[in-house]
């Protein structure tokens, strides 16, 4: 209403996003048009391995949580039709699924290395003073 009130055209332009939701959750929610198998290829094929998958059907917004977002699958269920993350056991699968969410399931680390390389990006042209080391981000390996 302030802003209709303080702008000086008759109809101004404006867009208004639906943040509900994004309070409770350290992820993000994005929009595309897709199914859950075509998007968890494309996930597998860019976290660099197989991914575990629970439902199926049509994809229109996409919650992505890095690391174990499995907590978050009533934040998400509202608002998207698949979560991206890490760790979910059996019966939250379950849940999610109940609920009309799917899930695809990188792994925990592999969630968390595409963030973790641009933060190194950012703070190593920051600073000389640290030390950067590199690990194994996951004690997991694919057989």
């Amino acid at each position: 209403a302030a802003l209709i009130a303080a702008h000086p055209y008759e109809e101004p332009a404006f867009d208004v996003y639906d943040r509900r939701g994004e309070a409770g959750m350290i992820g993000r929610v994005g929009r595309l048009d897709t199914t859950v198998d075509e998007l968890a290829a494309v996930v597998g094929d860019r976290l660099g391995g197989a991914v575990r998958v629970a439902g199926s059907g049509h994809v229109e917004s996409v919650a992505v949580i890095p690391g174990s977002g499995s907590a978050f699958i009533g934040s998400a269920a509202p608002i998207a039709d698949v979560l991206v993350t890490g760790d979910v056991g059996h019966h939250r699968a379950r849940d999610a699924v109940s609920r009309g969410l799917a899930i695809i399931d990188p792994g925990h680390a592999e969630t968390e290395q595409p963030g973790m390389r641009a933060l190194y990006a950012a703070v190593s042209t920051m600073t000389e003073t640290i030390d950067f080391t590199a690990i194994d981000p996951s004690p997991w390996r694919r057989a």
